[in-house]
């Protein structure tokens, strides 16, 4: 997953928490062999 791919997923959602959930979860469905570990951190601008 590319990082603008990340950014799609997170977008979705309004609560970081489940942001980092849900982009954990596409990982996951990727099939990734790594470790994961993920942080949503919202700016307001």
């Amino acid at each position: 997953m590319n990082n603008q791919e990340a950014v799609d997923v997170v977008k979705r959602y309004k609560d970081p928490q489940t942001a980092a959930k849900q982009l954990v979860a596409e990982a996951v469905k990727r099939d990734s062999k790594d470790d994961i570990s993920c942080v949503v951190v919202r700016f307001k601008m």
